[in-house]
C-alpha cells in the first residue's frame, strides 16, 4: 500500500495574511477573490479550499474576532452571490408517481 503525502492544511495565520493582501486588491466580485485565495493556497503548497470553504472560514474568523475584540477591523471581501431560487426540483414522491410506482 502506498502512502500518499497529504497536502498540509492552510494555517490560520497564513490564511489571514492572504485574506488581508487580497482584500487590498479590491476584487470586483466574489469569484475573482475566491480564485485568488485558492491560488495563494496552491502557491504556498497548502490544501486548496473550495470557494464556499473560503467564505465559511472568513465568516467564522470574523465572528470570532468580533467576539474577542469588537475594535478589530476585518478586511473587506466581495459579497458572495446567493443561489437564485428557481423552480424546486421534483420531490421523491412526485418522481415516483411519474414513474408509475
Amino acid at each position: 500500500m502506498s502512502k500518499e503525502k497529504k497536502t498540509p492544511k492552510w494555517g490560520k495565520e497564513a490564511f489571514m495574511k492572504a485574506w488581508g493582501m487580497e482584500s487590498k486588491k479590491k476584487h470586483a466580485d466574489w469569484a475573482s477573490f475566491a480564485a485568488a485565495m485558492a491560488s495563494r493556497a496552491e502557491k504556498a503548497g497548502r490544501e486548496v479550499p473550495e470557494e464556499l470553504a473560503v467564505w465559511n472560514r472568513i465568516h467564522t474568523l470574523k465572528a470570532a474576532l468580533e467576539k474577542a475584540d469588537p475594535t478589530i477591523k476585518c478586511p473587506a471581501v466581495p459579497e458572495r452571490p446567493r443561489k437564485v431560487s428557481g423552480e424546486k426540483p421534483p420531490t421523491a414522491a412526485e418522481l415516483a408517481k411519474g414513474l408509475g410506482w
